[in-house]
């Protein structure tokens, strides 16, 4: 007895087939042993050429990298260039280096242009867009700052980025607090207070890397 439920569906299980988990035995008994009539064999009026669906069979290419010649379906032979992806990778790789840049010999349309400090104003703090609610720490927030930036950049121009100890211009400048950060915060932004070293100076200092406690008492 076939069982539906509200909808129309078959309740699974509410009914099995007639013949399920049996065999026919005049059937099993008649092939034993025996095997199909077209086993091993192929139609030879349907094969390759006299096949309705032929198309041309398997072309022959040469791989642009490395020469190698190989062979692709017929559907492929408008975008296959290539024998394996490792010729691929080459290729389109070789193409961004250098001369085969599709940048190269040309000038980024901001090269050497600074964002007015108008617009960089706008788009600090509160009114950026990664603004969190102020979750960066106080050290990490002023040393990232715009003030902070424009401090060094006072510091560098004033010393002709020059490092003021050993003469070096240029490299690797650091703006040292003549004064501690830590200790004298209303002297951060005072570009008296700042010096231009490089980094060999700047370990020399006696402020560079020195524990809260110790500075303390060297400026006490």
């Amino acid at each position: 007895m076939i069982i539906r439920n509200n909808k129309g569906q078959f309740i699974k299980g509410s009914s099995n087939p007639w013949n399920k988990r049996k065999k026919c035995p005049q059937l099993s008994i008649v092939l034993r042993g025996r095997n199909a009539w077209n086993k091993n064999k192929k139609c030879p009026q349907l094969s390759k050429k006299r096949n309705p669906n032929w198309r041309g069979g398997l072309l022959t290419r040469y791989c642009l990298v490395c020469n190698k010649k190989y062979k692709i379906i017929l559907a492929r032979r408008k975008t296959n260039k290539f024998c394996s992806l490792h010729c691929v990778g080459i290729f389109y790789g070789n193409q961004k280096i250098g001369e085969n840049s599709i940048m190269f010999g040309k000038i980024p349309y901001n090269k050497g242009k600074k964002m007015p400090l108008e617009f960089r104003l706008k788009i600090s703090g509160f009114n950026s867009p990664n603004w969190r609610g102020g979750i960066t720490p106080v050290n990490k927030h002023i040393r990232n700052s715009l003030g902070y930036k424009l401090w060094r950049t006072a510091i560098f121009d004033r010393d002709n980025y020059t490092c003021i100890w050993c003469g070096e211009r240029g490299g690797k400048l650091n703006a040292d607090h003549i004064k501690p950060f830590s200790l004298f915060p209303e002297l951060r932004f005072v570009v008296t207070n700042g010096r231009t070293l490089c980094e060999d100076c700047h370990k020399k200092t006696d402020s560079y890397l020195v524990n809260r406690a110790k500075l303390e008492r060297l400026y006490a």
